[in-house]
């Protein structure tokens, strides 16, 4: 993870808010979320996620348009790339949800299990 010391917010232990500068976090090489432009950001390491919001005026047609790969009925996709007003997230596997007018995805190991 890169980021700038300013402006970061310890909320607790687990819990860090980054404001300043647009932050990159990578997830070793299952996937990576990179800010285009700043806007708070929450790292949670207990519940291994991370959390922001982008520009106001992205809509969920904007966002689904920027499905790169085909997505299977359970949400699972392949090699995603998702260029958004805002972020752009990749992934090996990722699992999309929609709930409401948030969107999140689930990075997934890309091993499969015996």
């Amino acid at each position: 993870m890169g980021y700038t010391p300013f402006r970061i917010t310890v909320v607790d232990g687990e819990r860090t808010v980054f404001t300043q500068v647009p932050i990159k976090v990578v997830f070793g090489k299952q996937g990576e979320v990179t800010q285009k432009v700043p806007a708070p950001l929450l790292r949670d390491t207990g519940r291994k996620l991370v959390r922001f919001r982008l520009p106001h005026d992205a809509t969920r047609a904007e966002v689904e348009k920027g499905l790169k790969s085909i997505t299977a009925n359970d949400g699972t996709m392949a090699d995603l790339v998702l260029d958004l007003p805002g972020a752009t997230i990749k992934a090996g596997k990722a699992q999309i949800r929609w709930t409401g007018d948030d969107l999140t995805v689930i990075l997934l190991s890309g091993e499969k299990k015996e």
